[in-house]
């Protein structure tokens, strides 16, 4: 390993990750509002002790309960993702333990050829030495802790998640239907009539149909823009008192564009007449649009009045074209793309869309492995000193200093130029994927970890490192000497760990504070936009919205991490203890956000399959990675990895058959029993049931439009109800707050998922708070206000946190 850039990388990224953490001490007390919003919201959401301290935060965070976050609310998603993180830290530390207690002495007094850090990896064991039973016996080792790891990860899944299945709320009552038969398309009364014929009468509650109404969506997008400028220009002639009406140029629509050339026209009035006849064109579009059948998707949603009748019809082929016909437990609704539900006839286009999305991808990764490579290779004193620009200064620079600031290049620059390149990758992933039109957020950000946790396994790991190995046996001639090209590649390879070293380093002591934690980005668009775009109250609300955790991005991050630290971790031992305290800083500043900060758009709790998936995949890798490993090495014994590789892959087809069901469906013995009552009770508790679904699965785009007036005097006295998405209902006195806040959920207002009203809060803020800060605490709101998208008051905005 090149000493200079190890050592270069690790000071400026511990420097880094000690500043940034001071630094967020110091700002955290002083911007509340931003980094922890959850923190005045309700005393059981989030401990108060770390006002104590500029660094009490840390041990209060890692005191809370994970469990608690499910109804934090930070979700169930939350807390697995946390187990995730927190095991990895484990299984690291104990791998940690071993290599350098036992691995490494075996390395350095190998007595093989490399000199410098080199000599702590395998490279330095001479082929065929007894010391790589050693190494071998830590591969068998490693991977009974990685067993133990996704099998304490369902396990957990299981246990946590069983009261939240069991729930007898309208989730788990409800079925989501899709490619329906024609003639069930022919009225939401039909479909209910069909499933009470296989199911009973009695037992199914309320059916709706989703119709296709792309043109009614378009005029609402065209309303909502129409809302904001009217809501900009009443706000500054209200900053006028009334002296100065806003006017602009009459516009005409080319290619989605509005270009201005027209006359001079008033603003509220023109976008008060335009809403006025999109309202009455919506009025029309929506009494018309579930009458007839052909203007249905094919998507149907069932509720029934027991979770195991749901739970049964989710198992079920109900129809004689089971291949055209799935049924499935339906989503929160808050978790459903609206816009994505297409009608069934025309599916062929979602084939269409498929086979561009597979060809965007594969463009957009042979695009980037090129430059992943010459980054590589750039990145060197002597190659960018040849550069015209820099290049007498490097020179001048090096004449002083030219061992530190090699490490520096070749080390820390390397490496952060990579970590930033593969930090835009995610945005441009989401972008293709969603081509595909997913029904589901959770579909795409799964098909985001998927697809993101390939191109980096791919582009990042083999072709960086074997591009680097196969560059650097240049020197050997291998016609004319085979045996020393052989040799020279089993040592190679395990020296390349240096380069992931650096990664894992800047990725986990740089990108991680500076990003997750402190946040500088967000904070510096929070401000440009605060002063230069965003200047009506409700777009200020808007920007004050709590984000959402972007697990697609990190999950994939965070398991390629696992990959680099699993792969090296029998053959350069100094890695993994990076990748234990990669671990072990990035669960501390998830819990922080969860607790404080982040609140979830929807709720899937199915997070663990992609996490555990793909943890089996890399061991596999890794078994046959270090399989080929002995092989250059000249150890015959190593083929006995063949029969660990056969033990991975029964034991994941036994989890895929143990767990991935059980943690699916609820089995029927633990269902919660049909408590609907008798007579007058159980009328009263179907047509609640039935209002909830209607609230929950109807079209958003078939609720009424908000007036102009409702909103006018929102702006002129004040919001009376500000929301923030959950998957837990909370209500919060006015008194709590200096403004009424409502944590609410799409799928969840039914009575057993309900909670009562909170107690105040009467935590004040302290003094150290600026007069800006206080008048934002408790704004952090829903992106928009209800009924602006004219989608209703609980379907408006998309809040999923996707890029």
């Amino acid at each position: 390993m090149k000493a200079a850039a190890f050592w270069s990388t690790f000071a400026i990224s511990v420097v880094v990750a000690v500043v940034t953490i001071t630094l967020f001490s110091f700002l955290r007390r002083r911007r509340k509002s931003f980094y922890i919003p959850k923190f005045f919201l309700k005393d059981a959401w989030a401990p108060k002790d770390e006002a104590y301290g500029w660094f009490a935060w840390i041990p209060a965070t890692i005191r809370y309960p994970e469990v608690s976050l499910v109804t934090n609310p930070g979700g169930f998603d939350a807390v697995m993702y946390l187990r995730f993180l927190k095991y990895s830290g484990y299984l690291f530390t104990a791998l940690s333990l071993f290599a350098v207690v036992v691995l490494l002495p075996i390395n350095i007094t190998a007595g093989g050829s490399l000199t410098g850090m080199e000599v702590s990896t395998l490279g330095n064991v001479p082929n065929g030495d007894p010391r790589l039973w050693v190494h071998l016996s830590s591969v068998f080792l490693f991977s009974v802790l990685a067993y133990v790891l996704v099998w304490k990860l369902y396990q957990d899944y299981i246990d946590v998640g069983d009261s939240l299945r069991k729930r007898a709320d309208l989730r788990n009552r409800t079925i989501m239907v899709d490619g329906l038969p024609q003639w069930c398309m022919a009225s939401p009364d039909a479909l209910q009539g069909a499933f009470a014929r296989m199911y009973g009468e009695s037992r199914v509650v309320k059916a709706t149909l989703v119709p296709d109404l792309r043109k009614l969506i378009a005029d609402f997008k065209r309303r909502h823009h129409l809302v904001e400028k009217w809501k900009k220009a009443y706000h500054f002639y209200r900053e006028s008192d009334g002296t100065h009406r806003p006017t602009h140029r009459e516009t005409v629509r080319l290619l989605s564009v509005e270009v201005p050339v027209g006359r001079a026209v008033d603003t509220m009035i023109h976008c008060e007449r335009e809403i006025a006849l999109l309202d009455q064109r919506i009025a029309r579009h929506q009494r018309s649009g579930t009458k007839r059948a052909h203007r249905m998707t094919g998507i149907g949603f069932v509720t029934f009045t027991s979770v195991s009748a749901a739970m049964q019809a989710a198992q079920t082929m109900h129809f004689r074209e089971p291949t055209d016909v799935t049924v499935k437990l339906a989503p929160t609704s808050s978790n459903l793309i609206w816009d994505n539900m297409v009608p069934h006839v025309k599916q062929h286009k979602r084939v269409e869309r498929g086979v561009l999305v597979i060809a965007l991808l594969l463009l957009l990764f042979a695009g980037w492995a090129a430059p992943i490579i010459y980054i590589s290779k750039l990145f060197t004193l002597e190659n960018l000193s040849s550069l015209w620009a820099i290049g007498d200064f490097l020179q001048w620079l090096s004449s002083i200093a030219g061992g530190i600031l090699a490490g520096v290049v070749q080390g820390f620059l390397s490496s952060f130029v990579v970590v930033l390149f593969f930090a835009v990758l995610p945005y441009l992933i989401r972008a293709i994927l969603s081509i595909h039109l997913f029904r589901r957020k959770s579909s795409l950000d799964r098909a985001v970890i998927r697809t993101y946790w390939l191109f980096l396994l791919l582009n990042l790991f083999f072709i960086s490192a074997f591009t680097i190995t196969i560059t650097d046996l240049f020197s050997v001639d291998i016609l004319d000497e085979p045996q020393s090209y052989v040799r020279r590649l089993a040592q190679t390879m395990p020296t390349q760990a240096d380069y992931f070293t650096n990664f894992v380093l800047v990725q986990g002591f740089v990108l991680l504070p500076v990003w997750w934690l402190l946040r500088l980005d967000d904070l510096a668009i929070r401000k440009f936009r605060k002063w230069f775009t965003h200047k009506t109250p409700s777009e200020l609300r808007q920007l004050d919205a709590p984000p959402a955790y972007l697990y697609a991005i990190q999950v994939s991050r965070e398991l390629m991490i696992f990959n680099i630290g699993l792969f090296f971790s029998s053959m350069s031992v100094l890695i993994v203890p990076f990748v234990a305290a990669y671990f072990g800083l990035e669960y501390l500043i998830a819990k922080h956000n969860f607790i404080y900060l982040y609140a979830p758009r929807y709720e899937d709790m199915k997070m663990i399959q992609p996490m555990a998936r793909r943890i089996l995949v890399s061991l596999i890798l890794y078994q046959l990675f270090m399989l080929g490993i002995f092989g250059l090495q000249g150890f015959p014994y190593g083929g006995s990895l063949v029969a660990l590789i056969v033990v991975t892959a029964v034991f994941t087809y036994w989890i895929r058959v143990r767990y991935e069901r059980a943690a699916k469906f609820v089995p029927l013995w633990d269902c919660p029993r049909h408590l609907m009552g008798t007579g007058q009770q159980e009328v009263l508790a179907r047509q609640e049931i039935a209002k909830q679904h209607e609230m929950n699965y109807s079209h958003p785009a078939l609720q009424p439009p908000r007036s102009l007036d409702s909103i006018r005097d929102e702006i002129e006295n004040g919001p009376e109800l500000l929301q923030i998405v959950s998957d837990t209902y909370h209500e919060v006195p006015p008194n709590a707050l200096r403004r009424n806040v409502r944590i609410s959920t799409h799928g969840h207002l039914d009575g057993p998922a309900m909670r009562p009203p909170c107690e105040a809060d009467t935590h004040t803020p302290d003094s150290s708070m600026s007069d800006s800060d206080v008048d934002e605490v408790g704004v952090h709101v829903m992106a928009g206000d209800p009924g602006d998208l004219s989608l209703g008051p609980l379907h408006d905005v998309d809040l999923s946190g996707e890029p």
